[in-house]
């Protein structure tokens, strides 16, 4: 994923995901640290440490469909189980400054 291997703060790795695909991305997620370390360890996706990483791991999946296949699933699974958190947050957020019943 763009601006993940130097400095930058990543991009959200979540949109490449929702198509099944498999997430290659760097060292340096402070923008979307949470759902990194998630897909990281759910294997959604592959944290590159440095270009080398990345063409290894590029070259590993070119040539291993079932591991492309594999890590791609998982990333959609993590987005499938989270979906609906808009909704859950709006939700809880109206019931928390809703008024509270007088009587």
């Amino acid at each position: 994923m763009g601006g993940s291997l130097v400095p930058h703060g990543g991009h959200n790795i979540l949109e490449p995901a929702v198509y099944g695909v498999p997430v290659l991305f760097g060292p340096h997620m402070r923008n979307f640290p949470e759902i990194s370390k998630i897909m990281k360890a759910r294997q959604g996706g592959i944290e590159c440490n440095n270009t080398a990483q990345l063409r290894q791991a590029i070259e590993e999946l070119l040539k291993d469909r079932m591991k492309r296949e594999a890590i791609g699933h998982a990333g959609r699974t993590i987005i499938e189980e989270n979906q609906g958190a808009l909704e859950q947050t709006l939700t809880l957020i109206d019931r928390l400054l809703s008024p509270l019943p007088t009587g």
